[in-house]
């Protein structure tokens, strides 16, 4: 029984994968809008802006060799 499980989603994962592959390639395609696509784009990484000011030294962290 596990083993014909493990084949069932082995194959449902390589199908899964060809279909999506064509789906996406197929021209003419554009990604569907939906937050789940679009939400990357509102992140203070795609902005470009620190969530922290920067310190005055230049950067954050124990100043160099001050550690061990």
């Amino acid at each position: 029984m596990q083993y014909v499980l493990a084949a069932a989603v082995d194959t449902g994962t390589a199908v899964a994968g060809i279909v999506i592959f064509f789906a996406v390639s197929y021209p003419g395609y554009s990604m569907p809008d939906w937050w789940g696509t679009t939400v990357f784009a509102n992140t203070l990484d795609a902005v470009g802006v620190s969530n922290l000011p920067l310190p005055a030294s230049g950067f954050f962290g124990p100043a160099n060799g001050t550690w061990t």
